[in-house]
């Protein structure tokens, strides 16, 4: 089964039920490994937000960030991704250290779709991350505290 998971909604209405009417267990195995991406990703997000909020308050001024504060969260920020990216390659795994049935699920799910389309919304993330994190160096003095260096 080859999908590309941009469109939820079509997603949801076509393969998944089509799936689950031919093989739960497979359809199981898909929806958990989806959700479980999906809540990875959203987590990394947060924290992504969360980074971009210190920054804009920092910039502006409305509030004091400390140096100690935005890196917290840029590591806070590294830890998911670290785990979002373990949780994707878990799903290269051999078959037989997922927790279903190898041979059922080999032969009916490819999960490089998947993968291939949460690793890109992972670089996407971290791109616009990157760009803020490499931006403090340069602009530290709006920060509380002028030593911005690396964690």
């Amino acid at each position: 089964m080859n999908i590309r998971y941009y469109d939820e909604s079509r997603f949801q209405s076509e393969y998944l039920s089509v799936l689950q009417q031919r093989n739960q267990r497979a359809y199981e195995a898909l929806h958990a490994a989806r959700e479980n991406l999906h809540a990875s990703v959203n987590s990394v997000r947060q924290t992504y937000l969360n980074i971009q909020s210190l920054s804009d308050k920092s910039f502006t001024g409305s509030e004091k960030v400390t140096v100690q504060e935005f890196f917290t969260a840029v590591h806070l920020y590294q830890q998911s991704i670290a785990t979002t990216r373990d949780r994707i390659d878990s799903l290269a795994l051999p078959a037989s250290m997922l927790k279903y049935d190898p041979i059922e699920l080999t032969s009916i799910i490819d999960f490089e779709p998947l993968q291939n389309h949460y690793r890109d919304q992972l670089k996407k993330l971290e791109s616009a991350c990157d760009h803020l994190i490499s931006a403090c160096p340069k602009t530290h003095k709006h920060l509380k505290t002028a030593a911005c260096s690396p964690i």
